[in-house]
């Protein structure tokens, strides 16, 4: 199995252009796990944080989760997606899963306890990047 799905990893990278959010999505995941390399699809997952249709906004929060500490690139577009009360419960998910590669994003997560907003949620992903 292993070596057919290696085989198949041009075809999914080649998903990674698809006009279809949803198929560069799922073959964003499906690279990384087959490579092990995250650089590529934490890029095109970081792209739709920010889409329009908060399900595909959703469905890449979702996707960058399982990638743990190798989405730390998407930090920035994360600690920016907790403005968004949307995107707010997937993005401190997120950021818990990618520890301490998420430490920048201690601050915002702090504001939000501050204006009584997710505070139980929030305190388990801070104790998650500080490795408590």
């Amino acid at each position: 199995m292993e070596k057919e799905a290696k085989d198949a990893l041009p075809a999914i990278n080649r998903c990674l252009q698809d006009r279809s959010a949803q198929i560069q999505i799922a073959a964003a995941g499906a690279a990384y796990r087959i490579s092990g390399n995250a650089k590529p699809s934490v890029a095109v997952l970081s792209q739709f944080i920010k889409d329009p249709n908060p399900d595909i906004r959703t469905y890449a929060c979702r996707e960058l989760r399982e990638f743990q500490g190798d989405a730390s690139p998407a930090v920035p577009q994360l600690i920016e997606a907790l403005k968004d009360p949307d995107m707010r419960e997937d993005s401190i998910s997120v950021l818990g899963s990618i520890g301490p590669g998420a430490k920048t994003a201690i601050p915002a997560l702090r504001k939000l306890v501050e204006m009584g907003l997710g505070a139980d949620e929030v305190a388990d992903a801070i104790r998650q990047i500080e490795g408590k």
